[in-house]
C-alpha cells in the first residue's frame, strides 16, 4: 500500500500536513532537523510550481478560446468574400479566380449510371398469394435517389410488358397476380433522375407441371431461372 498518493496535489498536501508533525517529533523519531527544512523548503517550491501551472493552463486555455473565436470569424467573412468572388466570376470567368488569386473549383465527376439488377429470388409464402421480388444491385459510389421501375409479363398471355410500379427499395410486392398461370417475368432496371442502368429480367416458374400448386392464396413451390437483358 503506497504511503504518498499518486496526484500531485495530493503528495504536495501530504508533505504539508506531515512535515510540520515530523519537525515537532524530530528527536523522538530520530530525524535530521535540517533535513527537514530542506524538506520544507522543497514542499514550499513544489506547491508554488503547481500554483503556476495551474495558472498556466487556465490562461491555455483562455487563450485557445481566443484563437478558435477569432479563426472562426475569420474564415466566415473569408469565406463569403470567396463566395463574391465565385459569383463574379458568372461575368467576368477565369479572370475573377486569377485577380482574386484562388483557385477555380474543381468540377464534379460525373456519376456511372446505375447498377443492373441480379441475384433475384422469389417468395411466394405470403398467405394472401401475392410474391414478393427481392433482388441485389451495385450502384455507383456517392450515387443518391435510386430507384427501380418494375415491369411484368404474365407467361403464355399476349406478351405485353406491363408497368407494375416503382421501388424505393430493392424489392417489391406483386399482390395482382391472377390465379392458375404458369409463370411470370419481371423487368426490372434501375433510375435516378438523369441516368437509366441496365435493364434485367427474372422468370418464376410456377410447378404446375410437377403437380405444385398454382398462384392463390395457398403455399406455392417456386422454381427460378435468370435471364439476361
Amino acid at each position: 500500500m503506497r504511503v504518498v498518493p499518486r496526484s500531485k496535489l495530493d503528495q504536495i498536501m501530504f508533505y504539508l500536513t506531515h512535515a510540520p508533525r515530523w519537525a515537532e517529533q524530530a528527536e523522538a523519531l530520530g530525524l535530521d532537523p535540517e533535513e527537514l527544512a530542506l524538506l520544507q523548503t522543497r514542499i514550499d517550491t513544489a506547491r508554488e510550481a503547481f500554483n503556476t501551472q495551474r495558472q498556466a493552463l487556465s490562461a491555455a486555455r483562455s487563450s485557445t478560446q481566443l484563437l478558435t473565436n477569432a479563426l472562426d470569424a475569420m474564415n466566415t467573412l473569408g469565406s463569403s468574400v470567396i463566395q463574391q468572388i465565385r459569383a463574379r466570376s458568372a461575368t467576368m470567368g477565369d479572370t475573377a479566380y486569377s485577380l482574386g488569386r484562388i483557385r477555380r473549383p474543381d468540377k464534379p465527376s460525373p456519376i456511372a449510371p446505375p447498377g443492373k439488377p441480379c441475384r433475384f429470388t422469389a417468395d411466394l409464402g405470403q398467405a394472401d398469394g401475392s410474391l414478393t421480388l427481392r433482388w441485389a444491385c451495385t450502384n455507383p459510389r456517392g450515387s443518391r435517389g435510386t430507384a427501380y421501375n418494375v415491369h411484368r409479363r404474365i407467361d403464355g398471355g399476349n406478351g405485353q410488358w406491363e408497368f407494375l410500379g416503382i421501388a424505393g427499395r430493392k424489392q417489391y410486392i406483386d399482390g395482382t397476380l391472377p390465379p392458375g398461370i404458369a409463370g411470370v417475368t419481371y423487368r426490372v432496371q434501375a433510375f435516378r433522375s438523369t441516368a437509366l442502368g441496365p435493364v434485367a429480367e427474372h422468370s418464376v416458374c410456377f410447378g404446375a407441371q410437377q403437380g405444385l400448386p398454382m398462384p392463390g392464396p395457398m403455399q406455392l413451390a417456386v422454381r427460378r431461372r435468370r435471364m439476361a437483358a
